[in-house]
């Protein structure tokens, strides 16, 4: 069967693919009409919003798709990145622990966890 929420999905891929991001939102959004309960639409919605730096946004709708399916795992890995494009650290780190401690070798997660440290400023040694 083919549901008009994969149809229009699938649309959304196609407009995201040639990078028509405004398409593509609003393709998603009609999706989101069909099956409101879908957390993947929401993390296809957030993902378009954080590829046009749209990271506030994004958070939002990768917060709902955690909230429609509990332990959603690249919802935390695309929420950390979204926080990091906010320049909010401290969450970016929390969202990316979060999908290591399920899987401890997620190797995204890992250099995400990574890259964000290393954007922490080092405190500097005190002058003797």
């Amino acid at each position: 069967e083919y549901s008009m929420e994969s149809m229009y999905n699938n649309v959304a891929v196609e407009y995201f693919d040639l990078q028509a991001y405004d398409e593509a939102l609003r393709t998603l959004e009609l999706a989101r009409t069909v099956n409101p309960l879908k957390a993947e639409i929401s993390w296809n919605i957030g993902t378009v919003q954080l590829v046009v730096g749209r990271y506030a946004d994004a958070v939002a709708s990768y917060q709902e798709a955690i909230r429609l399916k509990s332990g959603y795992l690249e919802a935390y890995l695309k929420l950390g990145e979204a926080y990091f494009g906010l320049g909010q650290t401290g969450e970016a780190i929390q969202a990316t622990q979060e999908v290591l401690r399920s899987n401890p070798r997620h190797v995204q997660a890992l250099v995400n966890l990574r890259r964000f440290e290393s954007a922490i400023p080092n405190p500097r040694s005190p002058i003797r």
